[in-house]
């Protein structure tokens, strides 16, 4: 599994090329038969999986009642059991794939790889997973295609630019199952994958340096938390008695759109007036398609991640109140629209910009990217202290590992933004819609 790419390699200017091919021979495509049977191992393995997981987790949990303290050996035993259960699959296909063959595949001789023969990326793979997320979601039918399909290629194959052929090359008979695209032996062939990629390698090194970032992250965070809340109060000040109805939702947008354009303001006198860089350079470009499909597959796996990692923060801090959920309630009841508007769309387009376009941009550039995106995800994490809630810094931090993954690889903040916005939006509709108290 290798890392996102790296800044300052020209990813286009050096296509990926394909291994020569012996003229006798040539990349035959595996047929559909020998994927469902190959899909059929892979899902026995997976569900087996699965299921230990899940049961080893539950025998964690003994008999302790659902309202006590877990102690926190179970706890942490029963978040890898969700974990392994229900993240275990992608897992074990995102690993397989960028090896080339999970363990139906070399059951059945096949192989995949990119549409111009070498290896698939990480990135690929990622996007290997989502498409069979999609085809799942569309009934099988992102699967069913690659039966009528003259290159045998599925939705996911699609998305990520692979192929799957046999193991083995075959004498070149039957050229109807050669394999179209392929360059002659010892030439290179680009992948039309890699090529617009569109990924850090294309931009170079951040133009903001540690004289932008430092005092930045310490103007940026308290402005992030406290400002509304400022402004709150001032009206306070001026006005006693709040509005009520309509007029205090109208109220509520302006001030939370007041305290979030101070801190884009911030973010563009840094970058566009201090270092004369654009939009582009903080991953506010055009986004690459297909990456925004990754969103709800990323989605998923961030749920899962935040399932399995409460138990062990409710049993490290026991009777901490749930401030988050009480100051949501208290903020917006009775207006959704305003917390949609503020929860799932104002915070999840600044946060995006400034924690992962900005500050891990800058800590990729220096550091490996594992350790930039575990630092960022832990100030990402950090920075919703302001609910006094400790409980929730794990699971926001395993949140910040998976967005800060989609903007490494994909190059682009906006599938994380949709991402975000779509996390934030379920809890608010199962407090306010669904009537769940806190």
């Amino acid at each position: 599994m290798t890392g996102p790419p790296s800044p300052g390699h020209l990813d286009n200017a050096a296509p990926l090329a394909a291994e020569p091919v012996p003229p006798m021979f040539s990349q035959h495509l595996a047929g559909f038969g020998q994927r469902v049977l190959a899909a059929m191992i892979d899902l026995a393995v997976i569900m087996t999986l699965a299921f230990g997981s899940v049961v080893a987790g539950s025998l964690a949990a003994g008999n302790v009642a659902s309202t006590a303290r877990l102690p926190l050996g179970s706890a942490i035993a029963i978040g890898l059991g969700i974990a392994a259960g229900f993240g275990g699959p992608n897992v074990y296909l995102l690993l397989c794939w960028c090896r080339g063959q999970t363990i139906g595949m070399h059951a059945l001789g096949i192989q995949v790889v990119s549409v111009a023969g070498g290896p698939i990326t990480t990135g690929q793979a990622m996007l290997r997973v989502a498409g069979a997320y999609w085809s799942i979601l569309l009934a099988g039918t992102g699967f069913l295609v690659i039966a009528v399909d003259a290159r045998r290629r599925g939705l996911h194959d699609r998305m990520a630019g692979s192929r799957v052929i046999e193991a083995r090359p075959r004498a070149a008979v039957g050229a109807a199952r050669l394999t179209a695209g392929t360059a002659p032996p010892g030439m290179p062939n680009p992948d039309p994958v890699r090529r617009g990629w569109r990924s850090l390698d294309t931009w170079g090194r951040s133009p903001w340096t540690w004289t932008d970032v430092i005092p930045v992250v310490a103007i940026f965070v308290p402005m992030l938390t406290w400002t509304a809340g400022l402004l709150d109060w001032l009206r306070g000040a001026v006005q006693p008695t709040p509005p009520t109805g309509f007029a205090r939702g109208i109220e509520l947008v302006v001030l939370d759109a007041l305290g979030y354009s101070g801190c884009l303001l911030l973010l563009f006198l840094t970058v566009r007036v201090r270092r004369g860089a654009g939009l582009r350079d903080l991953g506010l470009g055009r986004p690459p398609l297909r990456w925004l499909a990754v969103s709800v597959p990323a989605l998923l796996f961030a749920m899962v991640l935040e399932s399995s990692t409460t138990p062990a923060g409710n049993s490290l801090f026991p009777g901490t109140p749930n401030t988050q959920c009480t100051e949501l309630r208290d903020a917006y009841a009775g207006y959704l629209p305003v917390a949609i508007l503020v929860v799932s769309v104002f915070a999840p387009v600044v946060e995006e910009t400034f924690f992962r376009g900005f500050l891990l941009r800058h800590l990729r550039d220096r550091l490996p990217w594992w350790a930039a995106l575990v630092i960022s995800s832990a100030l990402f994490s950090a920075a919703h202290y302001s609910y006094s809630e400790p409980t929730i810094f794990l699971p926001i931090f395993c949140t910040g590992l998976v967005l800060g993954g989609l903007y490494l690889w994909s190059g682009s903040v906006w599938p994380g933004v949709i991402t975000h916005g779509l996390f934030n939006l379920i809890p608010l509709l199962v407090l306010f819609v669904g009537n769940r108290g806190c």
